[in-house]
């Protein structure tokens, strides 16, 4: 990983839709030399993916919320297979501590808060969280921590 890679990388993470030919003029290098620097990232897994950033409340899902769940028992393989069907669910994370798993999703109500609440406890002891705002939304760190983390890979 060398400057330019870091800036193309910095350039995608704020905007994932920029063409080749911007990227280009944006690092100062030519629109073959920046695809083949992609293709590169996207080929050592540094690049995993181009994803558009969604409101959920224009999706009627306004109430974004955090569930940590304890599970009861120790089939975690089987419960995970069984919270991906989940469709409120948008991210579920296997983590250490006291929760086994930390699931972030989001819901049209109240009523249908606590028809998830009451379907995903088959699995174990939650505790819920509502999400009231996201004063930090990243999808990978600022400037220098990315600077730093590139230099491994």
């Amino acid at each position: 990983m060398d400057k330019y890679d870091e800036l193309i990388l910095h350039a995608l993470v704020e905007n994932g839709r920029l063409t080749y030919a911007e990227l280009a003029r944006r690092v100062n290098l030519s629109p073959p030399a920046v695809a083949e620097r992609v293709a590169k990232l996207e080929a050592k897994k540094v690049i995993t993916g181009y994803h558009a950033h969604v409101n959920l409340e224009k999706l009627g899902l306004p109430i974004a919320f955090i569930v940590e769940l304890r599970l009861n028992h120790n089939h975690w393989q089987n419960t995970l297979k069984m919270l991906t069907r989940i469709p409120e669910i948008l991210q579920c994370f296997r983590v250490t501590g006291e929760a086994c798993v930390i699931i972030r999703g989001a819901v049209g109500d109240m009523a249908a808060m606590e028809a998830f609440i009451e379907r995903i406890s088959q699995f174990g002891a939650t505790k819920t969280s509502i999400i009231l705002s996201a004063p930090v939304e990243r999808i990978a760190p600022p400037g220098a921590a990315v600077t730093e983390g590139l230099k491994k890979v």
